[in-house]
């Protein structure tokens, strides 16, 4: 139990250092004028590469771009404990709650602090994903509901419509009886 609570101890640690990493940007580059992206000093060769007056090569990341990184770790997390699951027990909702409901909180938190909104496409497609993997034999347990047949669904549509013109003269002939009394 100690060396689980490391391990994820250990991916929120990196996941921090690198959310840490990423969103100060480097002291070289303060006149920018887009804040919707985060400038990180590298050496890596992107489309996203621009020259600063050093001579180092900054790629911008957009929010977006650090989102779908950072929601990788969700992922990651989410994998670890549903690993700690028997695979008997994926179509138990009590035993899968608590990492799904884990999941989607780490994905809002991550997208509320790179302001984007909840749910987006990469959100939808790791939860689609999860979906695929892990819930791909999971089946309804009871019969499916059925429409009524139609005798019975023609019933219940028409009775209220010839109800209503016989409540309207019950309360039209209530209320000439109640005047006439005054």
């Amino acid at each position: 139990m100690e060396y689980s609570g490391r391990r994820i101890l250990g991916m929120h640690i990196n996941t921090l250092f690198l959310l840490s990493w990423a969103c100060f940007p480097p002291t070289d580059q303060q006149n920018t004028t887009d804040s919707s992206n985060f400038y990180i000093s590298n050496h890596v060769n992107n489309s996203h590469e621009r020259q600063n007056n050093t001579g180092n090569t900054t790629i911008i990341y957009t929010y977006t771009e650090l989102y779908y990184v950072l929601s990788g770790s969700c992922l990651m997390n989410y994998t670890y404990l549903m690993s700690r699951i028997n695979n008997e027990h994926f179509c138990d909702l009590e035993q899968v709650l608590r990492p799904y409901s884990i999941l989607q909180k780490c994905l809002e938190d991550l997208s509320d602090k790179f302001k984007l909104h909840f749910p987006n496409e990469i959100a939808d497609n790791i939860i689609l994903d999860v979906h695929r993997y892990f819930f791909l034999n999971c089946t309804l347990l009871s019969e499916e509901l059925m429409d009524p047949p139609e005798h019975v669904l023609l019933a219940l549509i028409i009775s209220p419509i010839c109800l209503i013109p016989f409540l309207v003269t019950l309360v039209v002939c209530k209320s000439k009886t109640s005047k006439s009394q005054t």
